[in-house]
């Protein structure tokens, strides 16, 4: 599994067909988000097809632990090869990258 630091997300993002994937539920996406695309941890077994089509997914959460048991299984299970773990999720980013990002 590979992780990156929230603050390394810039130079990734700069690459070609690369996002972010938000996997919180809708009101936690609905309360603040960054720039990504989002699908709650519970439909992304509806998404595997779109999700293979890009280079590589930078996958977040609030802490990084929902993110990490869904790489690991979207590795493991489905043979993914191009998942990124934000490791810390958006609170991390808030303390790295945004500290004007508001966290409720």
């Amino acid at each position: 599994m590979l992780r990156i630091c929230p603050s390394q997300c810039g130079d990734i993002l700069k690459k070609r067909n690369t996002v972010i994937l938000d996997i919180r539920e809708k009101f936690e996406y609905d309360a603040y988000h960054i720039k990504s695309i989002h699908i709650p941890m519970a439909n992304v077994s509806e998404h595997l097809e779109e999700l293979k089509k890009y280079n590589q997914v930078i996958v977040a959460c609030q802490s990084g632990r929902r993110a990490e048991a869904l790489v690991n299984y979207l590795e493991t299970d489905y043979g993914f090869t191009n998942l990124i773990l934000m490791e810390g999720g958006l609170l991390s980013w808030q303390e790295k990258v945004d500290e004007s990002f508001s966290i409720e």
